[in-house]
């Protein structure tokens, strides 16, 4: 399945493999908040080292749909990027939901399927990215989620960057701001509005009382 998205802010990182592995893998365990989160995330890590030419996120779609008010980043509301550019031409990148890592962990036969997939979507990338470019697509990934026990994979086209997890929260807080200002703005002009309205019907007493006069 493909996604084209135009006019989207889409969700790019370091990589660990040639840089700061411990850090980043101690980055990504401060998001846990339970021991079964900390093995998820440690299995993730590890799967991500097992391909280290792929830059990986980890989401969390059941948790995304629940939070439709706010952006939320991925699981435990965080990216939780292993790689660098992710979505960007030349690096092929996958969105991992955090449904497949759960059923990996207890589940073999699952498990060898999706790193077949993975290893697929590594050697098919190169048509991933020209069909991309031929429909007039800057950036492409591709996801895997878990539905009702079986494994998807769909391909993400847009002509956006994917933006990063710092870049979101700005955005995020920038629309906030100008929310809260529209509001503050709405407020004032409605005490404007009654102050008006207030002296309209003074002047309107005084000039009848004028009249009787």
């Amino acid at each position: 399945m493909k996604v084209n998205m135009d006019n989207r802010v889409s969700q790019s990182y370091g990589n660990p493999y040639k840089t700061a592995s411990n850090e980043m893998f101690s980055k990504i365990l401060n998001n846990k908040n339970s021991e079964s989160d900390q093995d998820s995330l440690t299995y993730y890590y590890q799967l991500c080292q097992e391909f280290p030419d792929i830059t990986f996120r980890l989401g969390d779609q059941n948790e995304g749909l629940k939070n439709i008010n706010q952006p939320y980043l991925g699981y435990r509301d965080h990216m939780n990027q292993v790689g660098n550019n992710f979505g960007k031409m030349g690096q092929c990148s996958i969105g991992l939901d955090i449904s497949v890592i759960r059923k990996m962990q207890t589940d073999p036969s699952y498990e060898e399927e999706v790193k077949g997939m993975i290893q697929n979507s590594k050697e098919w990338y190169a048509q991933t990215q020209q069909d991309a470019l031929e429909q007039g697509y800057s950036s492409t990934a591709v996801y895997f989620d878990d539905t009702k026990g079986r494994l998807q994979r769909s391909v993400m086209q847009t002509n956006m960057q994917f933006s990063t997890e710092d870049e979101i929260n700005k955005i995020w807080k920038q629309d906030v701001f100008s929310q809260k200002m529209q509001i503050k703005f709405n407020r004032t002009n409605d005490k404007l509005l009654d102050t008006y309205l207030q002296m309209l019907e003074e002047a309107d007493k005084k000039s009848k009382y004028d009249c009787k006069g």
